[in-house]
């Protein structure tokens, strides 16, 4: 996912800052990283942006802990309100009943000004694309979208009408980074879709971010097919959708090394080259990871952190990194 402008939303009053051209101190991108990673030279990372509807603080030029820390408290608390709201709907097999549960969810906490400063730069033919549901029960995305397309005019586009999931399950029920990891890419059911989104400015819009992977898999769809994703928002979202941090990267790298330290894998051509403490090692270990999630959310790689906990998990993260990283890299 590619984005050239950072936009951010004031949680306090509800109005949107200005954007910025970079991503923050804090976050893995161009020219961002500390003396203790330079070694690598990573690709600029810098993710889409994201807005969300709620009352979510924006984090980006945060850089005094304290604030931080309790920032990220009554952001985590917002976004369980939300999460938890939504899964008290249920999914009732009425369909009625469902699709105005739904409605009714969204217009509880949809904020017109959380998005009007992402919104502003956003001129000529703008397409609100509703995130695919794999089950094609969830409506959220469109009831969203159709809030948007009400208040900042466009057209909407349901993208489960031309996209879907071989295995059919929501990415939000695979919870862990290597489960994540191994859902199916977004394949085209309907082909049409490229008169509506080609030469357009086109939105992502979904109920929930926890960790961006089903936006991550929808956008890069979409970019083999020449449609760049200009923005994505969303109701709310798990550490106001931050990218990858630097800190958890390093900790990600830490507990690789540690787990496969004195492992077989160690001897492994391939992967002794990511494997070590060298600095050549060390920079291969940050390339694939910032190639495979450089775009993502920080929130993914803190679940394969938790993954990684012991030999097995680390050698299958180191996989999926590596794997990952080899199709990204063959897109480009």
């Amino acid at each position: 996912m590619n984005g050239a402008t950072v936009g951010s939303v004031n949680g306090v009053n509800g109005t949107a800052s200005a954007g910025r051209s970079e991503t923050s101190a804090q976050s893995l991108g161009e020219g961002s990283v500390e003396p203790r990673l330079q070694f690598a030279k990573p690709r600029n990372p810098r993710v889409t942006p994201i807005s969300t509807g709620t009352i979510q603080a924006s984090l980006d030029d945060v850089t005094d802990p304290v604030l931080l820390e309790k920032l990220e408290k009554e952001n985590q608390g917002k976004f369980d309100e939300v999460r938890e709201a939504k899964g008290s709907l249920g999914s009732p097999d009425d369909v009625g009943a469902r699709n105005h549960g739904q409605k009714a969810f969204v217009d509880q906490f949809y904020k017109k000004a959380a998005y009007e400063a992402i919104m502003k730069d956003l001129r000529g033919d703008v397409v609100f694309l509703a995130m695919p549901s794999s089950s094609e029960r969830n409506r959220i995305p469109v009831y969203l979208a159709q809030r948007l397309k009400e208040d900042f005019g466009g057209i909407v586009v349901n993208g489960s009408a031309h996209f879907y999931r071989a295995n059919r399950e929501e990415s939000k029920k695979n919870t862990t980074y290597l489960a994540k990891m191994a859902m199916q890419d977004f394949e085209v059911s309907d082909p049409s879709w490229k008169d509506q989104l080609k030469g357009k400015r086109v939105v992502l819009v979904d109920d929930i971010i926890t960790t961006g992977d089903s936006l991550d898999s929808i956008a890069q769809k979409l970019k083999s097919e020449g449609v760049e994703v200009e923005k994505v928002v969303s109701l709310v979202a798990h550490n106001s959708g931050r990218g990858i941090h630097q800190d958890t990267v390093e900790k990600l790298m830490k507990q690789i090394n540690s787990k496969l330290a004195d492992q077989p894998v160690q001897k492994n051509p391939i992967f002794n080259k990511g494997l070590g403490e060298s600095d050549e090692q060390q920079k291969t270990l940050l390339g694939w990871i910032i190639g495979a999630h450089g775009k993502s959310r920080d929130a993914l790689l803190k679940k394969a952190i938790a993954d990684a906990n012991s030999a097995e998990g680390a050698l299958a993260v180191l996989r999926a990194i590596r794997k990952r990283y080899l199709k990204l890299k063959d897109k480009e």
